[in-house]
């Protein structure tokens, strides 16, 4: 009969700390996550985002944090959310080996996110004018009903916008 501990943690082999790659101390992969140990590690040159070979300079990046970021989210909403980012999130500076292919992929997803929520909230201010220009001009609603289209919409491209760039 063996007298092990029944309420001690299992062990197992994927719990052990990972070995880092030579020349990149205090860095390494936990599955999506990049965990960095200390505040300016070296990246191997790899890109980050697509792990192709990359020599060229790296790209100099902010990274910014709030500790319990969730409870702000839930305290103050995403604007309060962001004041307090702006004046007491933590900052660092890092140099990121990045491919400019993956960067110009990323500038052109924001642009087509940020022009759908732009034109989102444009044709919902359009369609509202549109549909009071209309029903006090004395126009049946039966014939604006298609400004009803745009008016429920516009905020719903304009969320679509917003959860394609988060």
């Amino acid at each position: 009969m063996t007298r092990e501990n029944p309420y001690r943690s299992p062990t197992s082999p994927s719990m052990q700390p990972c070995q880092a790659e030579t020349g990149t101390d205090g860095l390494w992969r936990d599955g999506k996550l990049l965990v960095m140990r200390n505040q300016s590690p070296r990246f191997p040159q790899r890109c980050i985002k697509t792990n192709l070979p990359y020599a060229g300079p790296p790209t100099r990046l902010k990274l910014t944090w709030l500790e319990n970021e969730t409870l702000w989210v839930l305290l103050v909403g995403a604007i309060g959310r962001a004041a307090v980012m702006a004046t007491d999130g933590k900052k660092i500076w890092v140099d990121l080996p990045i491919s400019h292919a993956w960067l110009a992929k990323r500038r052109r997803s924001a642009i087509v996110g940020w022009g759908l929520l732009l034109g989102g909230i444009a044709s919902f201010i359009l369609a509202v004018v549109g549909y009071v220009a209309a029903t006090v001009s004395g126009i049946n609603e039966e014939s604006v009903v298609w400004l009803m289209v745009f008016i429920l919409g516009g905020p719903l491209v304009a969320l679509y916008a917003v959860n394609r760039n988060s």
